[in-house]
């Protein structure tokens, strides 16, 4: 009987931790993430993955749920802020979106959303400009 209590015990205690541990990326706590890799496409040729800096990127960013704000340190030294328009919440992920005027390195404004698995804060952007499109890959802790 002990045995059995034990193990229930054991499998409650690992649910219980699990379903924890997927409240972390629900938009109740801000997150940190990091930019693991990026992916340009044009009309009409490939998709290639560029380099982080070559982009412009942050290596990391910040989520700011309450205050509806991400930002980062582009990797020429700048900071920067983009304004999440949207928070939605489907089929496990949490999804912003918003959209950004011009900035510096490009001649046109761009549309994004970023998807982040609620379970285990993995996330995915898509941005969308003028003739160009990059999805971005990485992984998000909450702070």
């Amino acid at each position: 009987m002990k045995k059995y209590f034990l193990i229930v015990s054991v499998l409650i205690t690992g649910v219980l931790s699990t379903n924890l541990h997927a409240e972390n990326f629900d938009g109740s706590k801000n997150l940190f993430c990091s930019v693991k890799e990026a992916i340009e496409c044009y009309p009409a040729s490939q998709c290639n993955e560029v380099a982080i800096d070559v982009l412009n990127l942050p290596n990391f960013i910040n989520i700011d749920f309450k205050k509806k704000l991400i930002t980062g340190k582009l990797t020429n030294g700048e900071e920067h802020r983009t304004k999440i328009e949207r928070i939605e919440h489907v089929d496990g992920k949490i999804t912003l979106a918003g959209a950004e005027e011009d900035l510096k390195e490009q001649t046109d404004g761009v549309a994004w959303s970023m998807s982040i698995n609620k379970t285990k804060g993995n996330f995915t952007i898509s941005a969308a400009g003028d003739d160009v499109a990059f999805v971005v890959f990485g992984a998000c802790t909450t702070l």
